[in-house]
């Protein structure tokens, strides 16, 4: 085998170079504390900032303008909308909330990556709101008191975790969400709540905590005194420090108190956490000046980390403070009751266990509406006292990780929960939790996707914190988990759908025979550093071999019961500090020859083999030092492939897609008037060879030229990063997985119809009604690709027309509509969906 010396000296500068790159410096005063479990990991981030160890926010902007540029030119044609897919069940990370004080059916979310939604109806429905925006991570949202439509949106999740984009500052919207206007502070980059003055609605305070990876001076709290047409810094400690929360005394709103953190990141850990400027400030004359409240409260120190504070709104000379220390234990929870003069902690060690070592990530606490004495704090689970703190327990809500809460304005035994699995709620003043489940809230966040080559309705996908959950119906809302933890790449074999593969974090692959019915652990063999998403890859002439890359590719030639090193290292080294980088990234076996393997690498290198492993080349000449994100083979010739790439540019613009024609011996840029955002994934049409589609950060795009020119493969897209896209070559329908607003649709053959200037079919899908048997009434959902009019009806065995159930224009997208068989008598019953030319029939039963 050829291999490339890699030199210790040249590892240790590298390391050092980017460490100095990425805001790292040393701290005299203590070690750094690694924390290479990394819930959540720094992928995200890692892959776009490589190898200048940032990300530049005039770059990525410009790259979002180029998408609207291209998005804008297909509306003007007739092209295909995406149709959204599910899950709606899953659900993923809101992490903030915020209710009408007038109709409180009416909720807004912030998610991690899914931006702004609302419901009218108490969380039964959602509509999404920013779709359109650069940023769809958000950190706070907020409604007017008294008139909720005028809502306030903060980008840019506060909590610490790297697995989105920078937030871009404050939005407005005064018609409940149906537009928004910039109001600046586009420099804070993450915003942890916003607060509105219950007695001057004009006057709103922001806590800033800036950004992620490096000092800036944009933290501490905002505030404006005319509804966010301006802004002045109020509070302003050090560029490491921000303000992640903020509490108003609602009788005095003079008085507030802000949770100060000294926080900062770096990629072979979190190397602050916590820090000596962490602190409780508190100012008494609405904001001009401030002091750190000491008198009971944890001394300022290096390991006292992120902090949450809540006044009571009954009582609002008691509040409560939660900690975490670092590296991210539960640290306590303290009181006052004379409005922040002296503080004593709780009794709360039952509660040691609350924040599970990444108390940077979560930590919000909550005090009742009427009854001061109630009070919970978030955590992996929630803890409750409902005695002012003389005793604690946890309760778990509808999942791990509770970010954001609300409470009914009037009936406060009721309250709304965000966690990492959406939206839950509690009638009973949090005695027991339900899941919103069939609530079209598409917002989970995608790391990598499959659909079943021999049953395209079975679907499945890797996600952050929601495991890997499928559906074997095609369904938006009866997704289910079979995998537990992260979920990354995942397979359905071509031939036997009886055997799927799966896989967690750091390369934790699972495997089942009999459609997990059971499963067991596929790790025989495999050894190395693993990638955060570590790539596996089934060989496309022979199911039973499969390929899984740490810092070498490893073989397996029976179902992944066990697994061989076919290569050596193929990175640049191990790089000191870093455990889970210098990793394969993605593999590609060729079509035309299972003996020619290629492998892309997170520190800029690509391989490639034509003997099954026996020696490599290296082919990476010609292409920028940037985290290779996919490797792709023509199906036709083996000669030709494709390498996508991640990141930004530096000084000069940076094609993210290169071409070969002789097995990477030369490259070819064929970005063209593609955006310049990273590529995350590329596929080739399983028909036509010259046409090429590829998920970015910012939608989906295809060539019909193989790259001489690029469109916006339909409309409808969020602005959300597409992490991975399959196509079902039978059917022609092909997917986009998106890190934010879950999985969506399109067909291929419509976007051919625009190519060639002709009609495109109405296509749909009808679903199997619910429930099935019924009595007396059953839902009925289905789906357009494009708007048209479109009709429901209902017969019965004799062909007799029972019941039209809708008949109009309807926009592209889900749609469902009820039955009531209240005077019909049992038996089976047909249901037919027109739109245009095109018609659907299901069966369904009614038993009385």
């Amino acid at each position: 085998m050829s291999h490339r010396a890699i030199y210790p000296t040249t590892i240790l500068l590298y390391a050092a170079a980017l460490f100095i790159a990425l805001g790292i410096r040393p701290d005299n005063d203590r070690e750094p504390t690694p924390d290479w479990k990394e819930q959540p990991s720094d992928w995200f981030f890692r892959q776009r900032a490589y190898p200048q160890g940032y990300i530049d926010p005039a770059l990525r902007k410009r790259a979002w303008e180029q998408a609207q540029q291209l998005n804008a030119a297909a509306r003007m044609q007739r092209v295909p909308q995406w149709i959204p897919r599910g899950p709606s069940n899953i659900g993923g990370r809101i992490t903030a909330m915020a209710i009408s004080q007038q109709n409180p059916d009416i909720i807004y979310i912030g998610a991690a990556d899914g931006g702004v939604l609302k419901t009218t109806n108490a969380g039964v429905n959602w509509t999404a709101l920013t779709d359109h925006f650069l940023s769809l991570s958000m950190g706070a949202v907020a409604v007017d008191p008294t008139n909720d439509n005028i809502v306030y949106a903060g980008t840019g999740e506060a909590n610490s975790s790297g697995d989105s984009y920078d937030g871009v500052g404050m939005f407005k919207s005064t018609d409940g969400g149906a537009t928004w206007s910039s109001i600046g502070l586009e420099q804070t980059r993450h915003i942890g709540k916003i607060i509105i003055d219950p007695t001057n609605t004009n006057i709103i305070y922001v806590a800033a905590m800036g950004t992620l990876y490096t000092g800036n001076s944009w933290r501490g709290v905002y505030k404006s005194t005319n509804a966010g047409g301006s802004w002045d810094r109020v509070l302003f400690i050090n560029d490491t420090t921000g303000v992640v929360d903020l509490a108003i005394n609602p009788q005095n709103t003079n008085v507030l108190l802000a949770a100060a953190w000294q926080r900062k990141r770096g990629p072979q850990g979190r190397l602050y956490v916590g820090g000596v400027h962490t602190g409780i400030y508190r100012t008494t004359d609405a904001g001009t000046s401030w002091t750190l409240l000491t008198n009971g409260l944890p001394a300022p120190a290096p390991n006292v980390g992120r902090p949450a504070v809540a006044i009571s709104p009954s009582h609002p000379h008691i509040a409560y403070v939660a900690y975490a220390d670092d590296p991210g234990n539960f640290f306590g929870c303290y009181k006052t009751t004379d409005g922040g003069d002296t503080w004593a902690r709780t009794n709360d060690g039952s509660l040691s266990n609350l924040y599970s070592n990444f108390g940077w990530y979560f930590g919000k606490i909550f005090v009742h509406p009427r009854n001061p004495d109630s009070v919970i704090v978030f955590g992996v689970t929630i803890g409750k006292t409902p005695n002012g703190g003389a005793s604690w327990t946890t309760q778990s809500t509808s999942h791990a990780d509770n970010h954001a809460l609300v409470f009914h304005p009037t009936d406060v035994a009721k309250m709304f929960v965000g966690n990492d699995g959406g939206f839950c709620r509690t009638t009973n003043g949090s005695a027991s939790w339900t899941r919103q489940t069939d609530q079209d809230l598409y917002i989970t966040q995608f790391y990598a996707g499959w659909i079943s080559h021999t049953n395209p309705s079975n679907r499945m996908g890797g996600t952050q914190d929601n495991g890997t959950p499928r559906t074997t119906t095609g369904g938006t809302s009866n997704w289910a988990s079979i995998n537990g933890g992260d979920g990354f790449y995942c397979i359905i074999d071509y031939t036997d759908g009886n055997y799927q593969y799966a896989e967690s974090q750091y390369g934790a692959i699972r495997r089942t025979t009999n459609n997990w019915s059971s499963s067991s652990s596929a790790t025989s063999g495999f050894t190395g550093r693993k990638n955060w998403s570590t790539p596996i890859a089934i060989d496309p002439n022979n199911p039973t071999v499969l390929y899984a890359g740490s810092h070498m590719l490893h073989r397996s030639t029976n179902r992944a019961a066990s697994w061989v090193a076919i290569s050596p290292d193929l990175t640049n080294g191990e790089v000191p500090g870093f455990s889970t980088y210098a990793t394969i990234t993605t593999i590609d076996v060729a079509k035309t020859d299972s003996n020619v393997i290629m492998v892309g690498t997170d520190d800029g290198n690509v391989w490639v083999t034509t003997n099954l492993g026996a020696s490599w080349i290296d082919i990476k000449a010609g292409l920028p030092n940037r985290w290779i994100t996919r490797v792709r083979f023509d199906h036709t010739n083996h000669n030709i492939a494709y390498v996508t790439l991640s990141g930004f540019r530096l000084d000069s613009p940076l094609p993210h897609i290169f071409r070969t024609t002789n097995l990477g011996q030369t490259w070819q840029d064929i970005s063209s008037n593609l955006p310049e955002a990273p590529i995350n994934v590329v596929l080739v049409d399983p028909l036509y060879t010259n046409r090429l589609y590829v998920g970015t950060d910012v939608g989906c795009y295809f060539t019909t030229n193989t790259g001489a020119s690029w469109q916006a493969m339909g409309t409808g897209l969020p602005y959300s990063a597409v992490s991975d896209m399959q196509i079902h070559a039978p059917t022609r329908i092909a997917l986009a997985f998106t890190h934010g607003r879950s999985m969506w649709e399109i067909n291929l053959d419509d976007l051919t119809a625009v190519a060639e200037n002709r009609e495109i079919p109405v296509r749909m899908e009808l679903y199997q009604n619910y429930p099935n048997p019924f009595n007396p009434t059953t839902t009925i959902s289905f789906t357009l690709s494009r708007s048209a009019v479109a009709a429901l009806r209902v017969f019965d065995v004799a062909g007799r027309e029972v019941a039209t159930l809708l008949h109009a224009e309807l926009n592209a997208g889900h749609h469902r509509a009820t039955f009531d068989a209240s005077n019909l008598a049992s038996g089976v019953y047909f249901y037919r969906l027109t739109a245009g030319e095109s018609s659907q029939t299901r069966r369904m039963l009614l038993l009385k």
